[in-house]
């Protein structure tokens, strides 16, 4: 065991309306969890909730990864905001693209000249891009000492409801993972949607997404996992 790099796995559990992270040293013995608070928010239980929307200002900024109380405190009037995107990007996979519960805003991103597809793969890459590093640097800061003089090898999962598990979907689900990984590896200079879009898309074509190592699980694997491995199960 090379005790001077730390293997930690980083679970996404990418939800409807919020989003949490699990961050899990999977190699040493009796390894540890931490549940992230990487938001600011009045509570430990906010700060780790995530709202899963996206936000594009006047300037053409692009917003993600905030706590509901950040998303507020922002007080941005937005041109366009887009909620539920997790649902939206399941959904183009199983027919049923148009929910009474989705607010309407992302017909406005249609004037950028792309696909809905293409317009929903991209917000949720950049979303997730956003989930990580804000996940990466909060572990950083709280865990120097276990860092000190370390270096660390990530490795990146997704949580995908056993429901879209034999569709489709989940390859899309990995795709944006993938596409939000090689933003980390390859940062943006700027968060501007225009440049978000055509950044992805040139990905897309150019870079082969099997080969980033990141995947997806079914959701109730990772609840099994957790149960099974926990010191607190009691026999029975």
């Amino acid at each position: 065991l090379n005790m001077s790099v730390l293997d930690l796995n980083l679970g996404i559990d990418f939800g409807t309306r919020y989003t949490k992270v699990c961050i899990r040293d999977t190699v040493t013995e009796g390894g540890q969890s931490w549940v992230v608070q990487a938001g600011n928010a009045s509570s430990a239980l906010n700060r780790a909730l995530i709202l899963s929307q996206i936000g594009i200002d006047q300037k053409g900024r692009i917003h993600a990864g905030l706590t509901q109380e950040e998303w507020q405190s922002l007080n941005l009037n937005y041109v366009t905001e887009v909620d539920y995107i997790k649902m939206r990007l399941a959904h183009l996979d199983i027919g049923q693209t148009e929910s009474r519960w989705y607010s309407p805003h992302i017909d406005n991103l249609l004037n950028y000249g792309l696909s809905i597809e293409d317009i929903l793969e991209n917000i949720c890459a950049f979303f997730l891009f956003k989930v990580i590093q804000r996940s990466q640097a909060w572990f950083s800061e709280n865990q120097k000492n276990l860092l000190k003089n370390r270096t660390v090898e990530w490795g990146v999962q997704i949580g995908v409801p056993v429901a879209y598990w034999d569709s489709p979907a989940l390859s899309r689900f990995e795709k944006v993972l993938r596409l939000a990984w090689h933003l980390m590896e390859n940062p943006l200079p700027n968060d501007s949607f225009e440049l978000v879009n055509s950044t992805l898309m040139d990905l897309k074509g150019k870079i082969d997404l099997e080969e980033i190592p990141c995947c997806a699980i079914p959701e109730v694997a990772a609840a099994i996992s957790s149960f099974t491995s926990s010191r607190q199960v009691q026999l029975g």
